[in-house]
């Protein structure tokens, strides 16, 4: 797992880029790209609360529970931790030290690995990895002390990228990609505080430029430029949602056909 999330992260700065003419001119994002907020890991199951009086366990029942763990002397949990729930097929295996999860932990379903990950102190941290069983998604990214920062990426299990960047104090923060299905970049821009921020570029799913713009808090905001083929068609200032001052125009060529003013 540790290879491929290597692997990921090298590739979410290097992959090219090339795509097909839109041929809408509306100067809002398009119908065809990736919506860039969704990449929050799903609700993950929580592990299980087991209180037993102490005493070494092996397969032991409780209720629909699978036991096999150690509770020492002073009622703590320690060492290997193995809770199979038999009736949902639900499997948590992991190490605890006085009664606080350590080390690794992995969540599985039906045998299969759901997510996994290391904790210290009970909270998580570092690398964790969630798998979406039904479309074999994976979503990998850096914990500490339960918040997310760092790197994080979000791909197909064949590596195929669909989205990665950075957190910071468990919000979006940094520069962040957004990937089609062939691979080819869909957007690429910064967030703040999980908020498009700066300049960002958007694309079509053969690599051509779709539209730049300027983002303030979310919104588009000061500069905006639109393409159609790869080529500029238009550009000019937006405020408030609308058009303001000078817009070019631009024929199929790039060559400038007009000019308006938004304040007239």
């Amino acid at each position: 797992m540790k290879y491929l999330v290597i692997i990921l992260f090298v590739n979410l700065f290097i992959l090219a880029c090339t795509k097909t003419q839109d041929k809408n001119n509306s100067s809002t994002l398009k119908s065809n790209q990736i919506d860039i907020n969704d990449f929050e890991p799903d609700k993950i199951l929580e592990i299980p609360v087991i209180n037993l009086p102490k005493g070494n366990y092996a397969n032991f029942n409780l209720n629909n529970y699978t036991i096999t763990g150690k509770v020492d002397n002073q009622n703590f949990k320690q060492g290997l931790w193995i809770i199979n729930n038999h009736k949902t097929n639900d499997l948590f295996k992991g190490v605890y030290e006085n009664n606080k999860k350590s080390n690794i932990w992995i969540y599985s379903h039906n045998n299969k690995i759901n997510y996994e990950g290391e904790f210290k102190n009970d909270k998580k941290n570092g690398l964790w990895c969630y798998r979406k069983l039904y479309n074999n998604q994976i979503k990998c990214m850096n914990y500490t002390n339960d918040t997310l920062y760092g790197l994080a990426v979000h791909s197909q299990a064949d590596s195929i990228l669909i989205e990665g960047g950075t957190y910071y104090n468990g919000l979006k923060d940094g520069y962040w990609k957004t990937y089609y299905k062939n691979s080819h970049i869909n957007a690429q821009g910064n967030y703040t505080k999980n908020l498009k921020t700066g300049w960002w570029q958007f694309f079509c799913q053969n690599g051509k430029l779709i539209q730049e713009a300027n983002y303030m808090q979310n919104s588009v905001s000061g500069n905006f430029k639109k393409y159609q083929n790869g080529v500029i068609s238009e550009e000019g200032t937006i405020i408030n949602n609308k058009k303001n001052g000078i817009w070019k125009y631009y024929n199929t060529q790039g060559k400038q056909i007009r000019i308006h003013n938004y304040d007239e």
